[in-house]
């Protein structure tokens, strides 16, 4: 029986740990210099108004749009409303961020120019073609939104909302990709188990043992692809005994194992045996010693 190599490889999108509080002084002079100075925007792409693009709900935003909330009605069958919400922290005039094709880069929806405003809730809603997009959230001094959030919905085609990400601390950016009706019954009882290892370990690290918010993974059919697209790259390493190499170009978290032989060695693992490698073997390890835990989790 010839050789057989499995690889399972795990593609996390994880929250960064927020980065340590600033002096009081020091933010004080930056927050007022800041006000000074017009904020830079990128100029190599412009936003395509022909999408349906609604404006913010805020009275004082110059995009200030009296219809915001009530766009829903006006998406193709080829399209999904998404819904970006935002509320900034103490320093609002810090966040800025967009929503991007990923491969033309062409903006759909982002911050507007002027500054936004401290403690400051801004809904954008706008219709989107059914595919992957890029939502990328940026701090202009490095410490995220601690006291603010942002989260991304998709409207169902039954009208209901699939929230697609929930964030709120990250240092210098956070890039997330956002599934829009491309993988709305595409999952497999096998993705459903992979998700479920997760999530059932990340609310118990999360809940139960150091009281933290818990927000659980959502599925998305393009990370599959994408993992199966380097795995099946990695297959020509069957006959080598180095172990495989990670995929330089991942911008999310990654863990991978192989196993290799024929019989028992060649065959197919439930994903909690997976997952359980990757998390319970290094419970209670130090780092760097847990990284495949940190992942993960």
């Amino acid at each position: 029986m010839n050789s057989l190599m499995i690889f399972y490889i795990s593609f996390l999108q994880l929250l960064a740990l927020p980065a340590a509080s600033r002096e009081h002084g020091l933010r004080t002079l930056r927050h007022k210099e800041a006000m000074r100075q017009a904020q830079s925007q990128d100029e190599d792409i412009q936003v395509n108004q022909s999408r349906n693009l609604t404006g913010s709900n805020d009275f004082s935003a110059i995009n200030f749009d009296l219809m915001a909330r009530n766009t829903g009605s006006s998406c193709s069958d080829d399209q999904r409303m998404v819904k970006i919400e935002l509320l900034t922290d103490d320093y609002g005039y810090e966040t800025s961020w967009l929503f991007r094709d990923p491969n033309t880069k062409e903006r759909l929806a982002e911050s507007r120019d002027s500054a936004y405003g401290n403690g400051e809730y801004v809904l954008e809603e706008f219709c989107a073609d059914i595919g992957f997009y890029d939502f990328i959230i940026k701090d202009k001094f490095n410490d995220g939104m601690s006291g603010g959030y942002y989260k991304i919905s998709v409207r169902n085609p039954d009208g209901s909302w699939r929230q697609a990400v929930q964030g709120r601390e990250f240092t210098s950016s956070m890039k997330h990709m956002i599934d829009v009706g491309k993988t709305e019954s595409t999952m497999t009882d096998r993705d459903g188990w992979y998700l479920e290892a997760h999530n059932w370990r990340r609310k118990e690290y999360h809940v139960n043992r150091y009281n933290k918010e818990y927000i659980p993974l959502m599925w998305s059919q393009g990370l599959k692809d994408s993992a199966m697209e380097y795995a099946i790259k990695l297959l020509d390493t069957c006959t080598t005994t180095n172990s495989p190499k990670h995929d330089p170009n991942n911008p999310y978290g990654e863990n991978m194992a192989r196993n290799k032989g024929s019989g028992s060695w060649g065959q197919l693992y439930h994903p909690e045996n997976i997952v359980g490698r990757f998390i319970d073997r290094e419970d209670g390890l130090p780092w760097s010693q847990n990284g495949h835990l940190t992942n993960a989790l």
